[in-house]
């Protein structure tokens, strides 16, 4: 986990540190499958049980004698349910194997072809009781954070192809205590650097068999409830045991037998799950018990099990020490062991050895509360409802809760729907969890004719009444009685005068990005046109709204025609050049009629390198070159001949990327057209409305590849049981810019694929003292003689190990918020060291000790260890904030336990940021600050090249969140140098409002300059070599927009290079220079000037130096 490795005692001792890798295999599988990583086998199970009922034929029932019959046939299905989904694997694992294999087979019969059965289930199950079985089954799932795409999406991926690396196998078997298993083990195989190559399920024999393995040597271990291992007769630990286990060597197209496992059950935790009384059984139902650890909230494992008749449960702890127990179940709020609400009065139970067995560790649910709540997260809440004209109930009315102190977003609700779990009446809605304190409460009627309003009946938020809530409580009647609202009617026809039916129309307020409007314009609505091309939105309050048709995917103009702002704006960003539309409630505006043109497209074919073999699968995206930013419209090339058609678009110049998934196995990398690799030496395409531009072709490059060991003595590398988690950065030679950035495995390896071929300085980043920031030879620093380049080829592999060198000096000091000239703590800041070169050597997060894993009593201080003697520049990264906010919403909303989901690798468990302890409710502050290198200087962002990084990896990997973090960034002018061992480096951050955020934002940044500024060129002198790569970086900054153009020029002032010559936004931008001159060839050695001409200014030439 970056920054969360923990020495005890701050120095390494091998052997004695413990650490949280959880499951670094996670976030390596397909994303459904690393979503239900535990619950996939209950959720097909339950589902192919509900969809018995709900599919099999229906006959009316005419008695009411069947009670009890059905009720012995629900019985019947739920036992079997349990045992074939394996869920209660006590039991289980106390029959034979035979026995247990012909009772199965059996019992699958009898879900499968018994005719019998099935009839009477037809005949006494109504056909009302088999819908409601269904929905309770989706409902039960979604609770869990799943919508129904990934319900089915789990059965379907039971079936999906898995990718074939190589033709090696390995074969074996897993038993527990001697016995075969249930379903629910898994066996992943990783490479010797600790990268997944494969994983395969358990047959119902207890064998397995992982196939497309390419010759090497690997670790097999298991993922299960149980206590895993790795081969042979290794225990996992968290996988902190990998240096006890046997590599597997497997040879080209070999199947290698006889790689077994038997595993130890663990300890078992049993008790019954009452009702209310504490004596009536909640029999027959599917209870989720979740084990947190005893000294921090984290949750640790989670097992889905069925009840018996008795309410009885059994569980098993695949560990021991010192556990909080938390069951929940469907329809039934959830609670910790001994009739506690928190985890902070939870009981503590003990596990000391692995033979354990506690029972009596009983439940008593209280009716109401469904799954899917995180039992950390709860909070208060806000009930109420939504009526209409004589006191009709609202359905699907948007409801938000905002803090009154800053207005934050902290919940939201759907009249009539649960998105959370539970039951909600018609009308009525409930918004929870909410810290304690003053919200405003703000309604919007979605699909009706009602308008706006904020509690208590003011269409301001000037008049609202604030609501107040307590922690653990329920603040009820906050009821809505709406009011209608305005209208506007129109039409939408194509160029023919044709009507077009199912087009959606969208009206939302003009001002509704003016933040000091934004509180008060929050007001949209939509509509439909029909058959006759005639739509009406309803429910607007007063005001001016701008109106946008959206064509969608599945209509039957999808690509057909181009979608427009009314009137006849026609990009999705040119919002502001849409003709308004005034609206008075309760009156109708229009008629809004909307003539749609014909789009103009992008063809092309796209191949490899020597454009010999089409690729397909490549997805193409149209930038507009004025501003870069992207059009809604994509293109895919296909499978047959790399051909692809881009659009719609609208008239203008473009920047077309083209990238493909970037796991991609044959190793493409992302381009723009003609090949280059940033958006600045990008050329254009013209796009003329209605026709195509043809031949835009894409030759795709394969990328190579750096991989090795970090080791923290000679012989020794880092691990799970030692240093995990290290992040490996790859710097270009020439830029300085980080082109990549990977953690670390559990055995010390790392590996980065799909670099574009050039040469790169290899960084290990550890953070956590004794050990320093080292590059590959040895070197300290970017700069250092002993940094060595690395030059990778184009789909060339390369090895280069790490030893870490020595830094035990230290940073420190605070990090506090100044919001309406009031000062308070800013925790999960991150805080960062660089060198003189812009390159970052340490890091500390505020709030949080990184070295003892631990928060800190003062939230806002920090201290960045693992330094080598020196002077540094500091400066704070306040989005980790956000991101790490973005996690805590992850384990609020029903996910899967923390990094799992919604947001990978965020949580910690999967590497990439530490796993924090929880922060608060569901109540999240989404704000951003403006970052600042001490002291008191503001950060600029800048485009440069790594903006094509950090795009290519958030389009194609969400795993790759370490492509935000700005591991290269030079040091302001004005910032102050700060030596090693300094306290005090204090920090105030100014909150970044809308206009800057949002309105403002280009694709250099949120930094809007107050005037022109032409930067040095880094780096300077400019080393070039016959690689395009090669080159130097030129920043500047533009305070409005205007049209650009950068020169170069020679020292007898002969134009040498244009290197960017387009319409610009105002914001901080970069060019680059790969020392070529306009015929393509390299420059000679000598003295070079460029220029900035920006509109009408002309800013003073800059010398730069080249040596060849």
């Amino acid at each position: 986990m970056l920054f969360n490795t923990i020495i005890k005692g701050g120095a390494f001792k091998p052997g004695t540190a413990r650490f949280r890798l959880k499951n670094i295999y996670k976030k390596n599988k397909d994303f459904v499958r690393t979503v239900l990583k535990f619950r996939r086998l209950w959720v097909v199970w339950s589902l192919l049980f509900a969809g018995l009922l709900f599919l099999t034929p229906t006959h009316a029932v005419s008695s009411d004698n069947a009670g009890l019959e059905v009720q012995k046939i629900r019985a019947s299905y739920s036992n079997l349910l349990v045992q074939q989904a394996a869920m209660n694997k006590t039991v289980l694992l106390k029959e034979s194997a035979d026995r247990r294999r012909s009772q199965l087979e059996k019992k699958i019969q009898d879900v499968q072809f018994d005719k019998i059965l099935q009839k009477k289930v037809d005949e006494e199950i109504p056909a009302g009781e088999k819908i409601n079985a269904f929905l309770r089954a989706i409902k039960m799932q979604e609770a869990h954070g799943l919508d129904r795409r990934e319900i089915f999406a789990a059965i379907r991926s039971q079936f999906r192809a898995k990718a074939v690396q190589g033709s090696g196998v390995i074969q074996g078997s897993v038993t527990v205590d001697g016995v075969v298993p249930p379903q629910g083990v898994e066996v992943m195989v990783f490479d010797r650097y600790g990268f997944p190559a494969g994983s395969a399920e358990l047959d119902w024999n207890g064998a397995y068999s992982v196939t497309g393995l390419a010759p090497g040597q690997y670790f097999v271990l298991t993922s299960s409830q149980f206590v895993d291992e790795f081969y042979d007769n290794a225990i996992s630990d968290d996988y902190a045991g990998w240096r006890n286990a046997k590599l597997v060597p497997v040879k080209d197209g070999e199947t290698v037998t006889g790689i077994d496992f038997d595993l130890q059950a663990g300890a078992v935790i049993t008790g019954n799950v009452f009702k209310k009384d504490g004596l009536t059984p909640i029999a027959w139902n599917l209870v989720q018990v979740k084990i947190f650890r005893a000294d921090q909230k984290k949750e640790i494992t989670k097992a889905n099990v069925f009840t018996d008749d008795q309410g009885a449960y059994s569980v098993n702890v695949p560990g021991t020490g010192s556990f909080k127990i938390y069951a929940e179940s469907w329809g039934y709020e959830g609670e910790f062991y001994n009739q506690k609400s928190s985890w902070n009065d939870a009981d503590v139970v003990t596990i000391s050895s692995l033979n354990d067995t506690l029972k009596g560790i009983d439940f008593s649910l209280v009716k109401g509360e469904s799954p899917g709540t995180n039992p950390v997260a709860k909070g208060g809440a806000i009930q109420g409802k939504v009526t209409g004209a004589a006191g009709i109930p609202l359905n699907f009315t948007f409801m938000v809760a905002f803090n009154t102190a800053d207005t934050s977003l902290a919940g939201f609700a759907v009249t009539s729907q649960a998105l959370f779990g539970g039951e909600v009446a018609p009308g009525e809605y409930v918004i929870s969890p909410l810290d304690s304190g003053s919200y405003i409460v703000y309604a919007n009627d979605l699909i009706g004719p009602y308008g706006k309003e904020y509690y208590d009946g003011s269409l301001t938020p000037d008049g609202a009444k604030p609501v107040l809530v307590s922690a653990e409580d329920t603040t009820r009647g906050i009821d809505f009685s709406m009011r209608l609202g305005g209208s506007i009617s129109g039409s939408v026809t194509m160029q023919n005068s044709a009507p077009m039916d199912s087009i959606l129309v969208i009206a939302v307020r003009k001002d509704i990005m003016d933040e000091d409007k934004f509180f008060s314009n929050i007001d949209f609505g939509f509509a439909f046109t029909d058959s006759t091309g005639v739509y009406t939105i309803r429910g607007l309050s007063s005001g001016d709204y701008v109106l946008r048709t959206i064509s969608l995917t599945n209509s039957a103009y999808s690509g057909r025609v181009l979608d427009e702002w009314y009137e006849n704006a026609h990009s999705i960003w040119d919002w502001r050049d849409a003709t308004p539309v005034t609206v008075t409630a309760p009156g109708s505006a229009g008629p809004v009629n909307f003539v749609l043109e014909s789009p103009g497209f992008i063809s092309g074919k796209v191949t490899n390198s020597d454009g010999s073999i089409p690729v397909g699968g490549v997805y193409l995206l149209a930038l507009r070159a004025s501003d870069n930013l992207p059009e809604l419209a994509y293109g895919v090339s296909g499978s047959g001949d790399g051909s692809y058609l881009l659009g719609p678009l609208p008239d203008g110049n473009y920047k077309v990327f083209a990238f493909i998934e970037l796991k991609n196995e044959a190793g493409y990398l992302p381009e723009f057209y003609n090949g280059a690799r940033t958006i600045e030496a990008a050329a254009d395409v013209p796009v003329t409305i209605p026709g195509t531009t043809p031949d835009i072709n894409f030759t795709l490059d394969k990328g190579g590849t750096i991989q090795g060991f970090v080791y923290l003595a000679p012989g020794f590398s880092a691990g799970a049981d030692s240093l995990k988690d290290i992040p490996v950065i790859a710097y270009d030679v020439n830029t300085g810019v980080a082109i990549s950035a990977q953690n670390s495995s559990f055995s010390g390896g790392f590996r980065m694929s799909h670099l574009p071929p050039g040469r790169y300085k290899l960084c290990v980043l550890p953070v956590i003292a004794p050990f320093a920031v080292t590059y590959y030879g040895g070197g300290a620093v970017f700069d250092d003689p002993n940094s060595k380049p690395i030059t990778v080829a184009e789909a060339g592999v390369v090895d280069a190990d790490v030893t870490l060198g020595q830094g035990s000096d230290t940073i420190a000091g605070n990090v506090y918020a100044l919001e309406k000239g009031v000062q308070s703590d800013l925790p999960m800041t991150m805080v960062m060291a660089y060198d003189s070169t812009g390159h970052v050597v340490s890091a500390g997060v505020t709030g949080f000790d990184i070295v003892h894993d631990t928060e800190l009593p003062d939230k806002s201080g920090y201290f960045i260890n693992g330094l080598r003697p020196g002077n540094y520049g500091v400066r704070t990264f306040s989005t980790f904030s956000f991101l790490m906010q973005l996690s805590d919403m992850e384990d609020q909303s029903g996910g899967s336990g923390p990094g799992s989901g919604g947001v990978p690798g965020i949580g910690g468990e999967n590497g990439g940021l530490p796993q924090l302890p929880f922060f608060g409710n569901l109540n999240f502050n989404f704000k951003l600050y403006r970052d600042e290198w001490y002291d008191d200087v503001p950060v600029k962002l800048s485009a440069g090249p790594s903006m094509m990084s950090l795009i290519w990896s958030l389009l194609t990997d969400p795993d790759q969140v370490m492509a935000l973090f700005p591991f290269f960034s030079i040091p302001e002018e004005g910032a102050a140098s700060v030596a090693s061992n300094s306290t005090g480096i204090n920090f105030v951050l100014e909150e970044l409002n809308i206009k800057e955020t949002v309105s403002n934002v280009t694709v250099s940044g949120t930094h809007v300059p107050s005037k022109f500024v032409l930067e040095q060129n880094y780096p300077n002198p400019v080393r070039l070599n016959a690689h395009p790569a090669s080159g130097t970086t030129i920043r500047y900054s533009i305070p409005k927009n205007a049209r650009v153009e950068i020169t170069v020029y020679n020292i007898l002032g002969q134009k040498v290079a244009t290197l960017i010559n387009q319409n610009q936004l105002a914001g901080v931008h970069s060019a680059q220079w790969n020392g070529m001159d306009q015929t393509g060839n390299l420059v000679s050695n000598g003295i070079y000037f460029y220029e900035l001409k920006a509109g009408n200014r002309t800013l003073s030439l800059k010398k730069m130096v080249v040596l060849r």
